[in-house]
């Protein structure tokens, strides 16, 4: 069992009357256990889990018996590198980290996986419009996101929301007066054009 042991050796010296010399003492640790290593993910979420911030990767390491040496990691497959302290991952797209610590015993923690997903960029729109008989107009908006995708568009006059399209092509007819019409596009990960 996993602990911290004395072991005690009495012997019998008989030329010798001091009664500690004759007792023997040693100190035994015995740990089989490997570490255990947590992680948090800092960062702001948006929809769908994406998030739309950097993200500060905290890694938390712990041993119950004979302590820690190091805890490494991976990002996105790279090299491996000795965890020190918190750090950001910054790109858009998705990202894995690999993570594990090793205790002095020599115990190495199974490699732990953490997936997630980051999207920053805002959507690239592109706004035609034409008539379309009397007193209409039809909107079209030419949306693309190479990250996260675009998971609807939104169609405002006079700052009122008119309707949503979730696909593409997107596009909305309106009657024609004097407005103006706003439209962002709403990456999967919630953010907006605007």
């Amino acid at each position: 069992e996993d602990g911290e042991y004395r072991l005690e050796i009495l012997t019998d010296l008989a030329t010798d009357n001091y009664p500690t010399n004759d007792l023997f003492e040693l100190g035994l640790g015995v740990d089989g256990t490997d570490p255990v290593t947590n992680y948090i993910l800092d960062g702001t979420i948006g929809d769908n889990d994406w998030y739309v911030s950097d993200v500060t990767v905290t890694l938390d390491p712990s041993d119950e018996y004979s302590g820690l040496v190091e805890t490494k990691y991976k990002l996105d497959g790279g090299n491996e590198q000795i965890y020190t302290d918190p750090f950001d991952v910054t790109e858009d797209g998705p990202h894995a980290i690999e993570y594990w610590s090793v205790d002095i015993a020599g115990n190495e923690e199974s490699h732990k996986t953490t997936d997630f997903e980051i999207d920053q960029t805002m959507p690239i729109i592109d706004l035609t419009w034409e008539a379309s008989g009397l007193n209409k107009i039809i909107f079209t908006a030419a949306c693309s996101d190479n990250t996260s995708g675009i998971n609807r568009v939104e169609f405002f006059l006079q700052d009122a929301l008119q309707s949503t399209d979730n696909s593409s092509p997107y596009a909305e007819s309106l009657k024609t007066m004097l407005f103006i019409v706003t439209i962002p596009a709403v990456l999967s990960v919630g953010v907006n054009s605007m």
